[in-house]
This record gives structure tokens, C-alpha cells and sequence, in this order.
């Protein structure tokens, strides 16, 4: 057995049940033994419709008033209240109304007010609402634009719906009814595909340099396919370095670009920084003492010439003390002493301290270098060209004379450098300690001449080592410590040792050389602003200082000379006026390079020495 509720507007009976509020349930609802009913609404009022599913189903609505028509509904087969609902939602579709359920409370009012109240949101899911019941649908695309996903949307939903995009997160937002958001929802899942073709990305680098990160994700791509999968390799990956924006351009599959975009993000980090403060110490002593005797001496007679006397290498300076007791003319004809003899004594000392302390600021595991140096040239070569000219004959003009010979000396030399040269490459371990490859040099142009050099001669000194340190630490790398002495005695071999007069024939040299070299090596690790700020702020400061103090004590020639002086570090510049930097009397004739007469006489002249009459 079953209920049937029927609103027939030909009968006036059936029209006023309709009409008439319904006071006993048993009327409409059915009771668990029946628990179908067959709908027969012909031409009645939505509101009665409305009343009916109310009391069939339980549900309370809350009506707009703009909610109104005629609606006609015939069932041709019993339905539970389940399916009365669905069918009620139809019934509202066709005529442009939508429910909308919150709190317990069904709303009903017109689709063009809907997407303005708030509805049940769905984020990217099917299931839970269907049917003609109105949604909200959060989708974000995986794969596709919602750019291009737009366009191709819109067609396929009534003007009543909403539809829009959000680029940033590439997701769309569909209020519509849940059947025809979930027929978007099958269509977006079509479009929304793996692109097999790949992906294009520009990845701005902010630390590290493009031209060395293209290298090594290219090899490592390279042998990333040739380990995996075969159809893997057949997916060309391309990766290009564009150094005028530091960036990479990568053309790759999804599951590729993201191993490279994981790669960069471990590589792109900003790298600590070492400052290296090395000292290089220096002391050298050197004592020469020299004392001898020579002598010579000449006789001419009729026989012939006799001439005698020691030699040594003497050098200048020092004592020189002798007797000459004339001049005698040889057989060459030139006059030369006939005796004398010449006693000299030398004493040289010479000591030297030399500090040179150089600092350095460079990126981890990067090579760097501070040079500070002459360019001194070396001979490495000579030679001459000997080119025999004709010039013509002086009696006869036109004929060729005699050949002249030229002689072109030619030297070629080198250029090398002179001076301090330090080479660093720091890596930063674990913790607070830097390895650190240093390569050290210290040369200079010795003063003293060695008899048979060809060119200038250069002391040099030179550490090369690699050590660990920890930043902030003072270490020695090395050093020499030199304590040289020497004796020499030239004499005349069996005269010099004669006791007493064998010192006429001898000559004594006593040489001491004492050398001191140090080399000291301070690395310190700069992780932060503030850590750099630090080091500048002192090195700045200690060199401004001294400059106050050497501007203290030095005296120009010129007048009114002021030196310069590094500002305050962080202090803005300030800018002098010209009038302030011009004396009064030069004030006048500051632009005044031309004679003053009728023509020129301008304004400015008035203001300082009024034109006169010229």
C-alpha cells in the first residue's frame, strides 16, 4: 500500500488540501511499514511544494521572497524521501532557485543571489555534496596553467555560476551546482596532464655563479640517466648558463626538474669568507772589518824596468794611510810612483729590520692574491749586428765610395716582480678550522755587487705549505736563522808568513752576517655582516689614525696646502663651498683669466671692483 499526494488544480478539494497546512503527518509522511510515496504536484504553488518535502523529509527551509511560481511534478514510481530531496533540487534548478544548507537550515533563494552567500566548501575532492546542491570548489591544477584552463571553462556553466582564477597558486574556484561541478572536475582532470614534451624554468641564482653550476649538473644528469631507467635517457635534458642575470635555463621532465631544483638549493648558499693576516718578520746584521797592507814600486835605469807590489780587493771606504816617494817615467812613458805604500783598515755595519704585514679577504675555497711589487728588468741577452753602409764618392757625385760599418748593440730582458706576492686558497672544515694553501714570497734588490754578475741580484724568500688552523689562531709557518762567519787572509805566499814583516804582505778580512726571518700566518673565519663590519672598522681606523699622525708631523713648502685625510668611516661626505675653499683675495679673480676691458666688464666686476673707465 502506499501514500499518494497529489495537488490538482482542477478540482477544488485537491487544491485546498494543497493550500491548507498539513496538521496530521500521517496524511503525507510515511511510517516504516510504508515508507514510499508517489508525487503527483500538477501546476500548484512552489511554496506548497516546498511545505511538502518539508514535512517528508524533516528539513527546515528559510524561503526568500523572491522564491515564487508555479511548478508542476509527477512521479511515475514511489520514491523514499531521499529521493523526494534530489528530486525537489531538480525542481528548484529548473526554475533558477538553489538551496544552500548551513546550520541545520536549508536557504532557498534565487541562483543569482547564490555565489554571493556563503556555501559548503570543497577542496579539490569528489564525494559529500551531489546532485543540484549548491558548492563551492577549491581546484588546484598540478600540471596545467589556470590561464589556459579558463577560457576553455566558462562556456560550460550557466551565467548564474561563478568561475575564477588565482594565478599565483594556480587553483580554480567554481560555485555551481555539485553535478555540474564534478562534470568540470572530470573534464579539468583531463587537461590537467604531465606534459611529455617537458618544462622550461629560469632559476636566478643568488650566490653561486652560474657558469660553474651549468658543468656539474650537466655531468651529473648525464650519468643520472645512463643509471636508470632506459626511456629515461631518452628524455633530453638542457641546461644553459646566462651570466648577464646569474641564471640557469633548464628544459627538463617534472621528476628531472626536481632533482635539479633540490641540487641548486643545496649548492646556491652563501659562503663564508676568511680574512688572513700574515706578518713576515725580518732582521739582518752584517759586519765587515778589513785591514792590509800594500805597496809598490818602480826602477828605471839603463838596463831596463823593475816594478813590484801587492794587489788585493779593497774595498772603498774606510782608513787609507801610505807614503810616496815620487814619480818615475816608465818605458811606456807614463809616470807612476816610484815607491809608495798604503795601509788601509775598513769597518762596515749594516743591520735592517723589515716588518711587512699584509692582509687578505677572500671567499671560501677561492684562490687569492696581493701583490705588491716593482717591475725591475733583467738582461737576459746581448748581442750586435754589424751593417756596412755605402755612402757615394765626394769627387763623383753618384758613385758608390767606400763602406762604413755600423755596429747596433741590441739587449733583451725580462721583467719580473719585486716585492711581496701572497697567494691564499682557505677551505672552511667542520667547526672553526680552515685549511689553508698559502704560497708566500719576499725578494728585493740586494745593495751588494758580486764581482762577476752580469745583471742586478735579488734576495728572495719563499714558503710554500698547506695547514690546518683553527679561526682566529696565530700560527708560524716558518723561517731561517742565519748566523754566518767568515775569515779571509791574502798574502804573498811564504813573505806574509815572515813573524813582524810578514804583515807587509798580508791583508786580513773578518765578515759576519746574522739573519732573522719569521713568517706568522692569522686566518679568521667571516660568517656574518657584523663579523666583516668589524675587521673593516679597525683596519680603516688604524689607517686613518696614522695618517692624522704623519699629517701632524710633516711641513709643507706650499702655502696654504692641506693633506688629505680619509673621512670617519659611515660618515656621509660633506662638500665645502668654493667660496670657503678660496681666499678673500683670490675671491676676486677666481674666474677672472682675461684681461678686463669694455666688453668684458660684466656685473661680477661691479660687485667686487666697479668697472672704470677704460
Amino acid at each position: 500500500m502506499m501514500f499518494v499526494v497529489a495537488l490538482l488544480v482542477t478540482t477544488a478539494p485537491t487544491l485546498a488540501l494543497a493550500q491548507t497546512p498539513i496538521n496530521n503527518p500521517q496524511q503525507v509522511l510515511p511510517n516504516k511499514a510504508r515508507d514510499k510515496l508517489t508525487l503527483n504536484f500538477q501546476d500548484a504553488d512552489i511554496r506548497a511544494l516546498i511545505n511538502a518535502v518539508s514535512k517528508i523529509t524533516g528539513k527546515n527551509f528559510v524561503v526568500d521572497p523572491r522564491v515564487k511560481g508555479k511548478v508542476t511534478l509527477i512521479s511515475g514510481e514511489e520514491l523514499g524521501p531521499g529521493q523526494i530531496y534530489e528530486v525537489f533540487l531538480s525542481v528548484l534548478d529548473v526554475h533558477n532557485i538553489v538551496a544552500i544548507e548551513a546550520n541545520g537550515l536549508v536557504k532557498l533563494v534565487p541562483k543569482a543571489v547564490a555565489k554571493q552567500i556563503p556555501t559548503p566548501i570543497r577542496y579539490g575532492k569528489k564525494g559529500g555534496a551531489r546532485g543540484d546542491t549548491q558548492i563551492t570548489e577549491v581546484f588546484q591544477l598540478k600540471y596545467g596553467s589556470v590561464r589556459d584552463i579558463l577560457p576553455i571553462l566558462k562556456p560550460l556553466l550557466p551565467p548564474t555560476s561563478h568561475l575564477a582564477a588565482h594565478g599565483p597558486t594556480n587553483t580554480i574556484i567554481i560555485t555551481d551546482t555539485a553535478a555540474n561541478v564534478n562534470r568540470l572536475l572530470d573534464i579539468v582532470a583531463k587537461l590537467d596532464q604531465k606534459d611529455t614534451v617537458g618544462d622550461t624554468q629560469v632559476i636566478y641564482l643568488q650566490h653561486a655563479q652560474a657558469k660553474d653550476i651549468v658543468g656539474l649538473l650537466t655531468e651529473l644528469i648525464a650519468s643520472y640517466q645512463k643509471a636508470g631507467d632506459p626511456k629515461a635517457a631518452q628524455k633530453k635534458v638542457s641546461i644553459q648558463a646566462h651570466e648577464a642575470t646569474n641564471s640557469l635555463v633548464i628544459h627538463a621532465q617534472e621528476e628531472q626538474m626536481k632533482v635539479i631544483r633540490k641540487i641548486i638549493d643545496q649548492l646556491d648558499i652563501r659562503r663564508a669568507q676568511v680574512f688572513v693576516e700574515a706578518i713576515i718578520a725580518e732582521i739582518n746584521e752584517d759586519r765587515l772589518g778589513q785591514l792590509g797592507i800594500s805597496w809598490e814600486g818602480t826602477n828605471v835605469n839603463s838596463n831596463g824596468q823593475i816594478s813590484g807590489g801587492t794587489e788585493y780587493d779593497i774595498g772603498k771606504g774606510g782608513l787609507r794611510l801610505g807614503f810616496l816617494s815620487g814619480f818615475v817615467t816608465s818605458l811606456t812613458g807614463d809616470r807612476i810612483p816610484e815607491f809608495n805604500i798604503i795601509l788601509h783598515a775598513l769597518r762596515t755595519d749594516s743591520e735592517s729590520n723589515i716588518l711587512s704585514t699584509p692582509n687578505l679577504l677572500t671567499l671560501d675555497n677561492e684562490e687569492a692574491e696581493i701583490r705588491v711589487a716593482q717591475e725591475v728588468p733583467f738582461i737576459t741577452g746581448q748581442f750586435t749586428t754589424n751593417v756596412t753602409t755605402t755612402a757615394p764618392s765626394a769627387n763623383t757625385p753618384g758613385t758608390p765610395g767606400t763602406g762604413s760599418p755600423i755596429v747596433n748593440p741590441f739587449q733583451t730582458i725580462t721583467r719580473k716582480d719585486v716585492g711581496l706576492i701572497l697567494k691564499i686558497k682557505p677551505q672552511v672544515n667542520e667547526g672553526n678550522t680552515i685549511r689553508l694553501e698559502i704560497s708566500e714570497e719576499l725578494s728585493n734588490i740586494s745593495p751588494i755587487r758580486i764581482a762577476g754578475a752580469a745583471d742586478l741580484i735579488t734576495n728572495k724568500r719563499i714558503i710554500k705549505t698547506t695547514v690546518v688552523v683553527e679561526s682566529g689562531q696565530t700560527v708560524v709557518l716558518g723561517g731561517l736563522i742565519l748566523d754566518d762567519l767568515s775569515n779571509s787572509v791574502d798574502g804573498v805566499i811564504g813573505l806574509s808568513n815572515i813573524p813582524v814583516i810578514g804583515g807587509l804582505f798580508r791583508n786580513k778580512q773578518k765578515k759576519q752576517r746574522k739573519l732573522n726571518l719569521m713568517l706568522f700566518i692569522k686566518p679568521t673565519i667571516i660568517r656574518s655582516k657584523s663579523d666583516l663590519v668589524g675587521f673593516t672598522e679597525r683596519k680603516y681606523g688604524a689607517m686613518r689614525d696614522r695618517q692624522i699622525e704623519a699629517n701632524g708631523r710633516s711641513e709643507y713648502l706650499i702655502r696654504g696646502m692641506t693633506p688629505s685625510i680619509m673621512p670617519p668611516l659611515n660618515e656621509a661626505p660633506t662638500v665645502t663651498p668654493i667660496e670657503q675653499l678660496i681666499r678673500p683675495d683670490e675671491k676676486k679673480n677666481k674666474n677672472k683669466w682675461w684681461p678686463t676691458t669694455k666688453e668684458t666688464c660684466s656685473e661680477e666686476d661691479f660687485a667686487d671692483n666697479p668697472c672704470q673707465d677704460i
